[in-house]
């Protein structure tokens, strides 16, 4: 008993030694998950895996946090011990597939993402990583062609929406690009790009001041997003406002946003 009282009480902020199981190990990974602690989700997620080593799930869901942390070649290894363990899992492929894009691996992600669908044609998440990649290539077409195929399986992505108003904005259709970022602010409220796309919208339409507040909504969600402050700070040029564009292309700069010096040089340090 003496043991047991001790083992519990030196267990990760565990309350009682309940909370020495899978389960609850993945209810608080789920609840860290939601608050954005990806890497407190991940301590619990191993935790899991730790008490069952053929918990695909929960490699699956620790493999995400780690994509999201940026650390891909762990996200990858997870991935990849899905497949050991079920090798028609879907969305492993899908998330592989998502790793790759992001390493620049554009022709093998396609091979993974166009697997994940063949083992399920209902996999919406490869068709927005898909979507993502024809962005990429600047072939907007059939990005919107994908990211519809994503939306037609389930219309509560909002990331989909963002990724096709992106592909309109690229193609200058504006209002659909305005329509789909609505949405997209609808269903993810809390995620930058999504403020950072709809103010490079306005900003192309001309209307500065509605720009201004995505950026600033932009900026608000991820104090370090240089893009955001690099694009607000071009539509400050666009409003006269040279003092406040050079100081958000300070801080571009000094977040090493490509281009951010460029415009410093061009705006901010005439006479």
């Amino acid at each position: 008993m003496k043991n047991l009282i001790l083992f519990c009480s030196i267990s990760l902020i565990a309350v009682s030694c309940n909370m020495h199981s899978t389960g609850n190990f993945i209810e608080r990974a789920f609840k860290e998950d939601s608050l954005k602690h990806f890497s407190v989700a991940d301590s619990f997620y191993s935790l899991a895996i730790k008490e069952n080593d053929t918990d695909y799930e929960s490699y699956i869901n620790r493999g995400f946090d780690r994509y999201r942390l940026g650390n891909f070649s762990a996200a990858m290894d997870d991935f990849n011990k899905v497949l050991k363990i079920k090798p028609t899992n879907a969305l492993a492929y899908s998330d592989k597939g998502l790793v790759e894009y992001k390493l620049g691996l554009d022709s093998i992600a396609m091979l993974d993402l166009n697997h994940a669908i063949e083992l399920d044609n209902k996999e919406y998440h490869a068709y927005f990583d898909m979507g993502l990649i024809e962005n990429k290539r600047r072939n907007y077409e059939k990005a919107i062609e994908d990211f519809n195929k994503g939306l037609a399986i389930n219309q509560q992505n909002g990331a989909s929406y963002q990724g096709r108003g992106l592909a309109y904005y690229y193609l200058g259709k504006f209002d659909e690009a305005k329509a789909d970022n609505e949405k997209a602010k609808v269903l993810s409220p809390d995620e930058p790009i999504v403020y950072n796309s709809s103010g490079l919208v306005y900003y192309q339409t001309g209307e500065y001041s509605k720009a201004i507040e995505n950026f600033d909504q932009a900026i608000k969600l991820k104090p370090g997003y240089g893009n955001a402050f690099f694009n607000r700070g071009k539509t400050e040029i666009k409003m006269n406002e040279k003092d406040k564009a050079c100081e958000d292309f300070t801080k571009a700069k000094d977040l090493n946003f490509p281009g951010a010096q460029e415009a410093y040089d061009e705006y901010c340090t005439r006479l």
